[in-house]
């Protein structure tokens, strides 16, 4: 089907297997792809998460006055305000194309037998609803990275001492830029906020001078499963425990963006997913402390905080996992394989987990959200034909002009217009056999079209 009738169809059905809430979203990127970032936010503003975007300063006033109560000491979902920092309408646009090509993606490659719900303790989280928050959100970090430059060799390396190679200032870069953007909420070690005992004070936990938000935060830790311990759980059978990469590998690959690319960047994965699970925890704890507010009540044991309505949006504590899960999705699809020439800088890093056979392709058997996200990022088509400095109009153009098909197993893209010639998004789809588990991408004898195994055999 051509893709741009896919995403037309799409948008005039409403259906849930790609619009989780099945309410109206007034923007229409198929008519107008410069309303994408409209679209992303209203579809996070339908499942009240609003704090995703708070960080726009166009959008973070009314957001304040509706989150922020006269009077109440709210220090853990502060979010700030940014005013210097936008996401351009080229990765909206691409975030967008990237959203409805994984919705085609998905819904080929589920079936009762891979099927790509998950399962969180006792609850269900659909394709629709995790492919939402992860692609549309994927690229956010670019809010950054496109906004600010870090000087080259300005991060630290990793260095020999008594805790082996991991020091304290490796995450310098990191933490600048979480409080930069003002992210409280620690993704790796969320588990464990409740036995900080210097940072929270246990001892004075019911002592109304602690901010009430710190003592949501400090008992939504205690009572959530959590990624490591209970993982999620795909309904094929293929189970999530814990994070793709470390948090000390992560910090060094930062620093390694930072000092040894051309040019020297912060990277927007990495940020995105941090950012990620600090808004959507944030997110969570502004919602109950809302609800109760307008119900006039709250309580040192904050009742119903496990599971809630607001704004006849369902919240529950099996959301945290899923959460971070999501954040590691998004982390994980801007991390890439050392190369022949960069095995030497790698090893400078101590990113041995990214060289060689050490490096885990990224596997639709092991982790299905991933696994799409990678490759949609990969071969969707806006971005592989246009720059940055792309219109709208271009964006149809491009969509006008290629067709998706599915057919045993396989992705087969297919070039309509001599402008947009096949062989780019081959020779990009082409890189995905370096780090993703896939079948061969091969030319087809028409030379304007290619499949690439998506299933393999």
């Amino acid at each position: 089907m051509g893709f741009c009738d896919f995403i037309e169809r799409s948008l005039q059905t409403n259906e849930p297997e790609w619009n989780y809430y099945h309410t109206n979203i007034a923007a229409d990127p198929s008519v107008n792809p410069e309303q994408s970032m409209e679209f992303i936010q209203s579809y996070f503003n339908n499942g009240q998460k609003g704090f995703a975007f708070v960080d726009l300063a166009e959008h973070a006033g009314p957001f304040m006055d509706r989150y922020f109560k006269a009077g109440a000491k709210y220090h853990v979902i502060d979010c700030g305000q940014n005013p210097e920092l936008r996401l351009s309408n080229y990765r909206a646009i691409h975030t967008v194309s990237a959203f409805f090509l994984g919705v085609m993606l998905g819904k080929r490659l589920s079936n009762p037998l891979r099927s790509l719900q998950i399962t969180s303790g006792y609850e269900s989280f659909p394709f629709s609803y995790l492919w939402f928050l992860t692609c549309l959100y994927h690229d956010y970090g670019y809010v950054v990275e496109e906004n600010l430059t870090p000087g080259r060799g300005e991060a630290p390396y990793p260095i020999e001492g008594a805790w082996g190679r991991r020091t304290i200032t490796e995450y310098r870069y990191i933490n600048y830029i979480r409080k930069k953007m003002k992210m409280t909420i620690p993704l790796y070690s969320f588990e464990s906020l409740h036995s900080r005992r210097d940072r929270f004070r246990m001892d004075r936990l019911n002592d109304w001078e602690i901010a009430i938000d710190r003592r949501v935060l400090y008992k939504l830790s205690q009572i959530s499963p959590n990624l490591k311990r209970h993982g999620v759980r795909f309904n094929n059978g293929i189970e999530v425990n814990g994070f793709s990469y470390s948090s000390v590998d992560m910090a060094r690959y930062f620093n390694y963006c930072i000092n040894e690319l051309d040019p020297p960047i912060f990277n927007h994965g990495i940020i995105g997913g941090h950012l990620f699970f600090d808004r959507m925890v944030k997110n969570y704890i502004s919602a109950y402390l809302d609800r109760q507010h307008s119900e006039g009540w709250i309580n040192n044991n904050f009742d119903g905080l496990e599971d809630f309505y607001y704004h006849n949006r369902h919240f529950c504590r099996e959301q945290i996992p899923v959460f971070a899960y999501i954040a590691d999705c998004i982390i994980a699809h801007n991390v890439w394989k050392a190369d022949v020439k960069s095995e030497n800088k790698y090893w400078k890093y101590g990113l041995d987990r990214l060289m060689g056979n050490n490096f885990s392709n990224l596997s639709f058997a092991k982790n299905p959200l991933l696994f799409i996200l990678a490759v949609v990022d990969t071969i969707e088509p806006f971005k592989a034909y246009c720059s940055s400095e792309a219109t709208g109009n271009m964006a149809r153009s491009v969509w006008q002009s290629i067709d998706f098909s599915f057919n045993d197993g396989s992705l087969t893209v297919k070039s309509l217009k001599r402008a947009y010639p096949i062989h780019v998004l081959y020779e990009r789809a082409k890189r995905l056999e370096d780090w993703v588990d896939i079948g061969p991408v091969e030319m087809r004898p028409d030379k304007q079209s290619f499949e690439i195994k998506m299933i393999p055999t």
